[in-house]
């Protein structure tokens, strides 16, 4: 019989991993940066091995999800925590159910509602992203982020398209590089700088989505 999985004792050991008094975007911009760096090293280093670079190129998009995932799970939590409307929305999301011994050990680790819902609906592509960020927020996700302003010489619903695509290869090239040996796939710089510029891009107006969403009054800071 398998073990029934402890959800909240999961979170705590998340929680233990991440910074304390620092914001879901203080929280991303701090790894994320050292990915850049690594990249910036792999671009400028011409003593590495050409196989050697092109194996460790494979990690620019392996991190770029795991720092788009918990960055929109940071986003679920203060979405919800926030309170109206966005808590009222939960009831929207699928399979989650609380009992009463959960309630109670919520209240005694100091669990949010948020903190416990944002961990458990999966999120491995950009579907789940959109899907859940809508239902939390009560519109359709990438609908906002086409409204927010970008560079003003290109019209915003084609860089929001681009975006959206770029984002997409991003979850594409980690499925590969994390589920298969894929020795003939060989990620290309160009590849690389092009998924860390839609990454930044994405979680940057998400932000600014948020910012919106939840004004200045509340903090996301834990």
């Amino acid at each position: 019989m398998a073990k029934k999985r402890d959800y909240i004792q999961e979170i705590l050991e998340k929680r233990s991993r991440t910074l304390r008094r620092t914001t879901r975007h203080e929280q991303f911009h701090k790894r994320y940066s050292l990915i850049m760096t690594s990249f910036d090293f792999l671009r400028s280093e011409k003593q590495i091995d050409r196989d050697i670079r092109v194996e460790l190129l494979k990690y620019i998009s392996i991190g770029s999800v795991a720092c788009i995932e918990g960055y929109f799970r940071a986003s679920i939590r203060d979405l919800i925590d926030y309170g109206s409307p966005f808590i009222d929305n939960v009831k929207e999301l699928e399979n989650i159910k609380l009992d009463i011994e959960t309630i109670i050990r919520l209240d005694s680790e100091k669990v949010s509602i948020g903190e416990f819902i944002s961990h458990l609906p999966s999120i491995s592509n950009l579907e789940d992203i959109n899907r859940i960020m809508s239902k939390i927020i009560g519109d359709d996700f990438f609908d906002l982020i086409k409204k927010i302003e970008y560079d003003e010489f290109e019209p915003l619903e084609d860089i929001a398209k681009h975006l959206i695509e770029d984002i997409q290869s991003v979850f594409r090239s980690r499925h590969i590089y994390c589920h298969e040996i894929a020795v003939k796939t060989k990620p290309t710089l160009q590849q690389s700088d092009d998924h860390i510029g839609a990454t930044l891009t994405f979680v940057d107006t998400t932000e600014a989505v948020l910012q919106k969403l939840m004004p200045s009054g509340k903090t996301d800071r834990r």
